[in-house]
């Protein structure tokens, strides 16, 4: 095992938690970013970045000024801007159009599952699933509920969770899928 590879399963545990926390709460934890922008600095310390930690910190800073004012106009959420400007830096200069392509493509993927979701639910109820006792029964009750603040969300035509996009456009660019 190299010395790269507990970094790279840190990141994909994160972006997990990420993608999890937005779909369950329509939030991205500030946390998850701070987290890759230290498993960035480990990287880079460990593979002597040198010149190239310069060039990926300048391009990370304009990536996320960008999306800030992207966040501004009301068109981007706080935390997708600050997970992509964290994932920018992690990534590195050199897969940063990977990461945006494959960020763009999975997104569309995750709009038209939704724009989908919405025809097929747009008039069935919202079953919110009834109160269970500890261990696994307590689990399906969470997971089921947030199943059903997700179908009143596709029903409704409100925000899609595009951290799901980001962190899936992350491990794509991360796996070498793009």
């Amino acid at each position: 095992m190299t010395t790269v590879e507990p970094i790279l399963l840190a990141a994909c545990l994160t972006y997990a938690l990420a993608a999890a926390h937005d779909v369950a709460a329509r939030t991205i934890p500030d946390t998850c970013s701070i987290a890759l922008l230290l498993l960035a600095l480990f990287r880079l310390t460990l593979t002597d970045g040198g010149a190239s930690a310069l060039i990926d910190a300048a391009v990370s800073f304009g990536v996320f000024a960008a999306l800030v004012m992207l966040c501004a106009a009301g068109l981007l959420g706080g935390g997708d801007a600050k997970l992509i400007g964290s994932s920018t830096f992690l990534l590195g200069f050199d897969r940063l159009a990977d990461f945006l392509t494959a960020t763009a493509l999975a997104g569309g993927v995750l709009a038209l599952a939704y724009l989908i979701g919405h025809l097929l639910l747009s008039g069935m109820p919202h079953a919110v699933p009834a109160p269970s006792g500890p261990g696994r029964r307590a689990t399906r009750h969470r997971l089921g509920l947030v199943l059903a603040a997700e179908h009143r969300r596709i029903a409704r035509k409100q925000s899609i969770p595009y951290g799901v996009a980001i962190a899936a456009g992350a491990l794509m660019t991360l796996g070498g899928f793009l």
